[in-house]
């Protein structure tokens, strides 16, 4: 086995070479944070297999499968960013939001909809949006809720909403999935 350097350049003695210890050891090895350097000298990040190679009972080398994830840590950067632009649109909307699973639990709130109806997240967060609807509007719930599953869309949808002071508002919805 080949040692060469950390991910910064400084380099990396046998003793602390993953690799090289499961090889010694006869150890299967995986690793999806790891760096292997080219032949030009750059690094890359890998993911990886390793398994000794025994023969007659010696270990006679390893076999190293390696992908190089350059391509899905960019992803991943790029996923996280964008999470950050959706939270911080989703968080500062001046209007309510929410996100319902398919059967009408609550997800996710902004602080809009925390503000508008009273509430602190933890009573509304996995309860049934149904629990904050008055009586009179549980119809029109139970006839829009089966639309916007299966269509993705549903609009100008009103019923009434009940407040944590027990107040009412009305509100229409536009729902989408």
């Amino acid at each position: 086995l080949i040692h060469h350097s950390y991910p910064d350049g400084k380099y990396l003695p046998k003793s602390e070479c993953r690799l090289h210890q499961a090889y010694q050891k006869g150890k299967h090895l995986y690793s999806e944070n790891e760096t292997f350097w080219r032949k030009n000298h750059t690094p890359f990040p890998v993911e990886y297999w390793s398994r000794p190679l025994v023969e007659e009972g010696k270990i006679i080398g390893a076999v190293t499968t390696f992908v190089d994830i350059s391509e899905r840590l960019i992803a991943r950067t790029q996923l996280i960013e964008s999470e950050k632009r959706f939270r911080t649109m989703f968080d500062q909307a001046p209007l309510p939001y929410q996100s319902l699973d398919g059967n009408g639990i609550i997800l996710d709130i902004n602080q809009a909809w925390l503000d508008h109806f009273g509430y602190k997240r933890d009573e509304v967060i996995g309860h049934s949006y149904q629990e904050f609807i008055t009586e009179s509007s549980l119809s029109t719930l139970y006839k829009n809720f089966p639309n916007l599953v299966a269509h993705g869309t549903v609009n100008n949808v009103e019923f009434d909403i009940v407040c944590k002071d027990s107040s009412i508002r009305h509100i229409e919805l536009e729902g989408r999935t």
